[in-house]
């Protein structure tokens, strides 16, 4: 690929052969297009983020220090899940509006690294093989192996308060 008075121009090959008068000939190709924004050196070095886990919201210090991004992390009352689904979307909203107020951006952590036992999709996901998850030996805390049975692989657990929890089920990763 290069650029050529202001496009950008791809260049395929697709080996030699012979071409015949009259015979169609078809070249099947996708692309997928990545938009990049343009890099913010400055933001690179000035934007302070503030992780921590149990404790998501940032001290007045911690704000007066220059932390304009917050990273809320899975294990406390806003978040207690990893990742997908995010059941306390009212708590999210509430927590984000008012650090929005205070001229902080919210990020909501997320990977595909590591799923919990609230993915109602989990038994959905084992049936496509090891596409999604990887097997394993197993084991794991009693969610896991009453579940799952065999062939995955434990991760963690978060250990939730019960009473703040309304009863929800320790978040066991896989």
């Amino acid at each position: 690929m290069h650029r050529k008075s202001g496009e950008t121009v791809a260049a395929a090959y697709s080996g030699q052969r012979t071409l015949e008068a009259g015979k169609a000939i078809t070249f099947d190709f996708a692309m997928i297009i990545t938009p990049v924004r343009p890099l913010d050196m400055k933001g690179q070095f000035t934007n302070r983020y503030y992780h921590n886990g149990p404790k998501p919201a940032p001290t007045q210090a911690d704000v007066e220090a220059g932390v304009r991004i917050i990273n809320v992390h899975q294990g406390n009352p806003y978040n207690p899940f990893i990742n997908y689904p995010f059941l306390t979307v009212d708590k999210l909203k509430k927590f984000t509006s008012e650090w929005h107020g205070k001229g902080c951006k919210v990020k909501l952590y997320y990977t595909l690294r590591e799923l919990t036992n609230a993915v109602s999709e989990i038994l959905a996901i084992r049936s496509l093989g090891h596409e999604i998850l990887r097997g394993g030996d197993g084991k794991g805390y009693a969610w896991l192996r009453e579940h799952l049975v065999t062939d995955y692989t434990p991760n963690g657990m978060n250990i939730l308060s019960m009473t703040a929890n309304k009863g929800l089920l320790p978040t066991q990763l896989f």
